[in-house]
């Protein structure tokens, strides 16, 4: 899948903007502050219906308008050409795709897969495991199609069995019901899980070439204990689950521990080496979607260039080409990337204007 055109309206400095992306590696440079990420954000904006920058939307509908509208035309594997578009207001949002009204955030999430990989993205090794968990979430969404019914069953279950516990219910016929449905769910959430991060423990050791350990391990915990069920542990839990009030164990515990050896990751790498292992893991992400579901999900890099020196840069932007997923990579540095004109499309973004142009006028009016 990659957009052939997209066309932006009232995205924070972007009044109205229109790009024609090529199928592969797009660059976006210009000065900090100049609308590059916007552009970004109004990709995500399409697929996700919200930012990624803040949860307030009327931070990024530009000053003085009721509402921004992004609207794109996409060539799928599947579908063939397909348009879209998004308008959002505060508290209103309006989708559309192939004339069809979309009622459902992630229907459209599902229609336009995503890989967003921000300056934040380190929170993947070195944050917690509730960060973790979330990204884990979002990219199983996308590959197994009763993901989300079963994790929304799952955490109804919970919801309800917690309050049981935080009103202090002692009779323990009222939790079977739902812990049987927690059971259920909790199985089929457990098995997708385990069944993703050993794929991406494979595709990741693909495509660590020389730069890393071999021992390099994804660690998938369920989220409770390894050595009974999960029926069989919440029954033993349950005393102290009363006590506590909530459910100390299940898959909303679940973690994925990127060691090396015995060490975590984030204590041994350097800043540099965890961006270029976080790039990795979602370009393997990426194939693993794709592998998965025939459709190749768009690529988002903001801020390539930062904690990455020259030899990680062009070993990313080699595996870029050769996966040959549709990228868009945001950049205060072209004189750092080894690119030729006939590899990627270049756009110059200065105070909210995007100009297509090549790469050595580029580098001139930067």
């Amino acid at each position: 899948m990659h957009l052939e055109l997209l066309q932006v309206s009232q995205v924070r400095n972007l009044t109205a903007v229109t790009i024609t992306p090529g199928p592969n590696l797009n660059v976006l440079s210009g000065p900090n502050a100049s609308g590059k990420t916007a552009i970004l954000e109004s990709i995500y904006l399409l697929a996700r219906a919200r930012s990624f920058r803040t949860p307030r939307i009327q931070d990024v509908i530009q000053h003085g308008n009721k509402a921004l509208q992004v609207r794109g035309e996409i060539l799928q594997e599947k579908q063939g050409k397909i348009t879209t578009g998004i308008e959002k207001r505060v508290g209103e949002s309006k989708i559309r795709y192939n004339g069809e009204t979309i009622k459902s955030v992630s229907e459209q999430a599902r229609n336009i897969p995503l890989v967003l990989l921000t300056p934040d993205s380190h929170i993947i090794v070195s944050g917690s495991p509730t960060q973790r968990r979330h990204w884990l979430d979002w990219a199983m969404f996308h590959v197994e199609p009763d993901y989300l019914s079963n994790w929304k069953q799952y955490f109804k279950a919970l919801r309800q069995r917690n309050s049981l516990l935080k009103r202090g219910v002692s009779d323990r016929e009222s939790y079977r019901g739902w812990e049987r449905a927690m059971v259920e769910s909790a199985a089929v959430l457990q098995d997708s899980r385990a069944d993703f991060i050993q794929i991406l423990s494979g595709l990741v050791k693909q495509l660590t070439g020389d730069f890393f350990p071999e021992n390099i391990a994804l660690k998938f915990d369920s989220g409770w204990s390894n050595v009974m069920s999960f029926e069989n542990s919440l029954k033993e839990a349950w005393g102290t689950d009363s006590e506590t009030g909530f459910t100390r164990a299940g898959p909303h515990r679940a973690d994925v521990r990127i060691m090396i050896e015995n060490n975590k990751l984030s204590s041994v790498f350097s800043r540099g080496q965890i961006k270029l292992f976080v790039c990795i893991l979602m370009l393997a992400q990426a194939k693993a979607l794709y592998s998965k579901t025939g459709i190749k999900p768009v690529v988002l890099l903001d801020d390539f260039n930062a904690e990455l020196d020259p030899v990680y840069s062009e070993y990313l932007l080699s595996l870029l080409y050769e996966e040959n997923f549709q990228v868009f990579l945001t950049t205060t540095d072209t004189q750092s990337l080894q690119l030729t004109a006939d590899r990627c499309h270049w756009f110059h973004v200065k105070q909210g204007v995007v100009q297509s142009v090549s790469q050595q006028t580029c580098s001139d009016i930067n």
